[in-house]
């Protein structure tokens, strides 16, 4: 989303509009093909017949990995707030 208000913010709407239009565009246009290509393997995972025995022995809890994912968020967030160096002139240029 960041990247399609780039875009137009930079080149303009009619190009961010264009950009939005071509993503969902590509996406349906990728995806169908894939789903008629990996069919066969979504109806042998939906018949239950993948192994999935070592799942249980992640050595993680839920909130481990919840604690994780938050932490990775807001370092990317916070990091975002930095301050440019002196000389420097921020992270875009164009702003």
């Amino acid at each position: 989303m960041l990247a399609l208000m780039l875009t137009s913010g930079i080149l303009g709407w009619q190009l961010g509009i264009g950009r939005a239009v071509g993503a969902v565009l590509f996406s349906v246009l990728i995806g169908l093909p894939m789903a008629l290509i990996f069919r066969k393997d979504d109806a042998t995972r939906n018949a239950g017949r993948i192994d999935l025995s070592d799942v249980g022995e992640r050595g993680r809890t839920l909130t481990q990995d919840s604690l994780f994912m938050l932490v990775l968020v807001l370092i990317r967030v916070f990091a975002a707030f930095a301050r440019p160096g002196e000389g420097e002139s921020g992270r875009w240029p164009f702003s």
